[in-house]
């Protein structure tokens, strides 16, 4: 439901190119009924394995902090200029700074709410 969400919100601030990607079939769904439900009809909607390589200049990953270590390649590749990562728990926060910062992105700046923790990151 969170992709679908943060699609929605990418075409109303007028992002021209906007793929949505969720693991689960179910949420694939649930993401094309919320894009239908806000009248958005030019989203893609994939699995990761339907991904071609392209490149975004934002790429936006709401995904629990474990899932996004283990796709932390996978981003990197597909980010031209700015990644953000939401999903984190504060206390896996230097864990996951600095394995994305590994990769060579550059920390912009961080948010709190809570426990949760949102980084954005652009490519050094």
């Amino acid at each position: 439901a969170g992709t679908g969400i943060l699609s929605v919100l990418m075409k109303k601030l007028s992002v021209s190119k906007v793929l949505a990607c969720e693991i689960d079939e179910m949420a694939r769904d649930k993401c094309r009924e919320n894009l239908e439900l806000n009248s958005v009809m030019d989203v893609s909607v994939l699995g990761p394995e339907e991904l071609d390589g392209s490149t975004y200049s934002l790429v936006v990953a709401n995904i629990i902090d474990g899932v996004l270590l283990k796709i932390k390649e996978q981003l990197y590749a597909a980010t031209e200029k700015t990644l953000i990562l939401s999903g984190i728990l504060i206390e896996n926060e230097e864990q996951v700074a600095s394995e994305f910062l590994e990769l060579g992105f550059k920390l912009e700046s961080r948010s709190v709410k809570e426990e949760w923790l949102c980084l954005i990151l652009n490519k050094a």
